[in-house]
């Protein structure tokens, strides 16, 4: 039904939370097979643009903590725990749709590891379109499970981590506002 006067007042306000890069980091993905020494988080505007360097935040991602520098693997691989993808595995991750029909993939996430494991081991598994990015928010506020997800997705997904718990609205609005292509899988 229609809201009378008293209720339209008494509605919440949805104005956006006024963010100059204080919510949001981002772990930006590594090109290539070599690991190069990881950027430190930036800061994510409100208007999605990257602000700079956020300093006193832990530097995350595969062997970061034996190696904060990065590290030139040899042919083996296998001596540092990492495998390439079996030849065809995943081949849609390198490869870019026709320019008028690229697609970023958003999840997003609020401290369940489990339930997300199985969202993109299946979503990798299913997925045979060309996807231009892979971006995850996380935003359970904890440090423990953004380094999980790093550690886990972070040579996949682009990872904004909120600071603090912001909320579903916040979240996505985030996600969406770095997303530069004509279409999103959300």
């Amino acid at each position: 039904g229609k809201l009378n006067a008293s209720e339209v007042a008494n509605l919440p306000s949805l104005v956006a939370i006024p963010d100059h890069g204080e919510h949001t980091v981002v772990y930006e993905t590594i090109d290539g097979w070599t690991q190069e020494a990881r950027p430190m988080p930036r800061a994510v505007l409100q208007d999605g643009s990257l602000g700079g360097q956020v300093e006193g935040l832990p530097r995350m991602g595969f062997m970061s903590a034996t190696n904060p520098n990065g590290f030139q693997p040899g042919e083996d691989f296998g001596a540092i725990g990492y495998e390439r993808p079996a030849p065809g595995g995943f081949k849609h991750l390198w490869m870019r749709a026709p320019e008028g029909r690229r697609v970023t993939v958003v999840i997003a996430s609020c401290g369940r590891l489990a339930g997300l494991r199985r969202t993109i081991s299946s979503l990798l598994a299913a997925n045979d379109y060309p996807v231009d990015r892979w971006v995850l928010v996380e935003d359970s506020g904890d440090w423990r499970m953004a380094a999980s997800l790093i550690e886990e997705f972070g040579d996949v997904f682009d990872i904004l981590v909120n600071k603090r718990r912001m909320g579903q609205l916040f979240s996505l609005d985030k996600a969406y506002s770095v997303v530069e292509t004509d279409y999103i899988f959300h």
